[in-house]
């Protein structure tokens, strides 16, 4: 502060020295200005408080009013896009569990193709090994001029023998042919249902339901179709077929 005469006047009527006075005018200020300062404070903590209060009543409002909303409305969204992409919940999870049905059974029958045709494969081996083995007894009869027709085979014991074993393994021969054939077309067959199965369940949402029980219906009768190829396939006399033993011996030894 700034010390006047009048203060100095003032200090000596009281009774005090001019340094006491102002001493004393000090220590009033120094209290003035500490209690200004905790006023303001008191003032600013104040104005915290209120926006605390403010904020605490935004998140009371947001948590009692606005959040249930929300939830409410994030609800309605998933039952319409449940209702919209075509029964979810029932009908397209039931052509999905089919169709998966349906693949696992192309799957094993494609299993059950590969076994039989390495089946068929080895029979085809062994049935040529054994006619090559004795068209080659017969020929050498042949060259040591101990056979030289038909007539004289079916006299030779040997030779009788032999033929009748050629023209059996002959017939299983053309029979181990056919099923090879018949596998190798299931299979061509089965793979492209496997292909085709494996685009229907990426589409599948895509797709109109009763086009898929259709397709359904035409899997089961194409499986239906080509289960008996897989199966084995049993040789017996019955289903040997007619060749006889003079078409046998046509057949290797007359000179085309």
């Amino acid at each position: 502060m700034v010390w006047t005469s009048a203060d100095e006047s003032r200090a000596r009527r009281e009774g005090f020295s001019v340094e006491q006075e102002r001493n004393r005018q000090r220590y009033i200020d120094h209290i003035k200005a500490n209690n200004a300062l905790q006023e303001k404070e008191k003032e600013r903590k104040k104005r915290e408080k209120e926006k605390d209060d403010d904020k605490m009543k935004v998140q009371l409002v947001l948590m009692f009013f606005v959040a249930p909303v929300v939830i409410i409305f994030m609800i309605v969204l998933l039952i319409i896009q449940i209702s919209g992409n075509g029964h979810i919940l029932t009908g397209d999870s039931k052509i999905a569990s089919e169709y998966k049905q349906k693949r696992k059974e192309v799957v094993e029958l494609q299993e059950k193709l590969s076994e039989k045709i390495t089946k068929l494969g080895v029979a085809e081996t062994e049935f040529k090994a054994t006619i090559a083995s004795n068209v080659g007894t017969i020929q050498s009869n042949i060259r040591r001029g101990q056979i030289r027709s038909f007539n004289d085979a079916v006299r030779n014991q040997e030779s009788n023998t032999k033929l009748k074993i050629i023209a059996k393994a002959q017939a299983y021969l053309e029979i181990v042919t056919a099923e090879k054939r018949a596998v190798a077309r299931a299979g061509v067959e089965l793979q492209g249902i496997r292909a085709n199965l494996d685009l229907d369940l990426t589409m599948l949402k895509a797709t109109d339901q009763e086009e898929m029980d259709d397709l359904i219906k035409k899997l089961d009768n194409v499986i239906t179709k080509i289960k008996p190829v897989a199966e084995e396939y049993v040789i017996n006399d019955y289903n040997r077929g007619s060749s006889d033993l003079k078409s046998t011996w046509n057949k290797y030894f007359i000179q085309k």
